[in-house]
């Protein structure tokens, strides 16, 4: 939710698609040409007239030179055609994404839409470059401030998404240097098991590390 404040293109106030895409069109025309951009998750679609993210085609008439996503929580999300170039999405992928966890949304001309639902879109997650530490570390500041400007003490973040997994050792960081205000849980969701066969995450997480054994009151 932090890092969203800090750089995403916020769209939590937007009612139409319109009014989506005029926000990221604004922007696009800061940015310089190729550099990447995406736009906030915390954020429901359902708030648009339109019920739906924008497609394909309509990101690229607002932003014609730079990757671009967008993601509702975590499950579906959509990009333009720079993004999904990127990715290596074209019309010979499959509709069928990652083992059968994710889903390639294609027009009636077998290209792809745009939209992507769970794993795909983890496969567009991953070509854009990763923010920097001061980065995340004021968008954790600055979020936990405003839970607790609301009465919120105690959080459950939903996603250290990775590898690489940076908003756990930040969070350590904070803590050590006493300026972690909030209870904080927070869970692993990680590229590879987004994209792997059932039988095969129960192993996987034995693999991963720092996933228990650093709790304490706070």
């Amino acid at each position: 939710a932090g890092k969203n404040l800090e750089v995403a293109v916020q769209l939590t106030e937007s009612r139409t698609l319109a009014e989506v895409l005029e926000r990221i069109k604004e922007r696009a025309a800061e940015l310089e040409p190729g550099e990447w951009f995406r736009g906030s998750n915390h954020w429901s679609i359902d708030a648009l007239d339109e019920g739906r993210l924008p497609y394909r085609h309509e990101l690229d008439a607002v932003a014609p030179d730079n990757p671009f996503w967008v993601n509702v929580a975590f499950h579906r999300a959509a990009a333009n055609s720079h993004a999904l170039a990127t990715a290596g999405i074209d019309r010979e992928t499959p509709e069928s994404f990652g083992h059968g966890t994710g889903w390639v949304s294609k027009d009636e001309d077998g290209e792809p839409n745009g939209h992507l639902l769970e794993s795909a879109m983890f496969a567009v997650m991953q070509q854009q470059p990763l923010e920097t530490d001061a980065i995340l570390l004021a968008g954790i500041e600055r979020v936990q401030d405003a839970f607790i400007e609301n009465g919120i003490t105690s959080v459950i973040d939903m996603g250290d998404v990775g590898p690489p997994f940076r908003n756990f050792p930040l969070m350590q960081r904070l803590h050590a240097q006493g300026r972690l205000k909030l209870r904080w849980r927070m869970n692993h969701i990680g590229f590879e098991m987004a994209q792997m066969p059932l039988d095969a995450i129960h192993e996987h997480v034995g693999t991963l590390r720092n996933i228990s054994g650093f709790g304490d009151d706070w």
